[in-house]
């Protein structure tokens, strides 16, 4: 597996509170990759698959929901993920953040996200298809005071 990173160029180094994030997501991926043994392969049809993913971005605004997050200036953004499939059931994991401006006195200045979710058919292949997960948004650093912390919850249906 290849991973491919932006280059940082000199003018986003104000972004210096994400470098933290960055350096744990960049370590995570590499952890990912150097315990991946491509020797291995699965060989029975049964056998259960399972994936990891990793995301960076630039963007020149971090806008959710039509507000500006990152006070119109440039954002870095990163992800992590973790799929199984397990049969008639598939869950995945996820972490997302990125930096943040809200002009609250620096208390918030990243934004960490967190899921969950869960996936399956009722009636086979060709059913009805059901999720069920959530999301945790949190602001480390920002007061509790504040109420930035929130959820949500999600239970979608599909046909297949």
């Amino acid at each position: 597996p290849f991973l491919i990173l932006p280059i940082v160029t000199p003018f986003m180094c104000y972004l210096g509170q994400l470098r933290k994030l960055i350096g744990l997501t960049v370590a995570a991926v590499i952890t990912v990759v150097s315990e991946a043994n491509p020797a291995e392969s699965i060989t029975d049809s049964k056998s259960l698959a399972e994936s990891f993913t990793a995301d960076m971005a630039l963007t020149n605004d971090y806008v959710f929901r039509g507000i500006s997050q990152s006070d119109a200036k440039p954002a870095i953004q990163a992800s992590i993920g973790y799929s199984r499939d397990m049969g008639p059931v598939a869950v995945s994991l996820g972490a997302w953040g990125c930096n943040v401006e809200f002009n609250d006195g620096d208390k918030a200045s990243v934004e960490l996200d967190y899921t969950l979710d869960f996936c399956g058919t009722v009636g086979g292949e060709d059913g009805l298809g059901l999720s069920v997960g959530g999301i945790y948004y949190t602001y480390p650093g920002a007061a509790n005071s504040l109420n930035f912390d929130f959820s949500r919850r999600m239970l979608a249906r599909h046909m297949m």
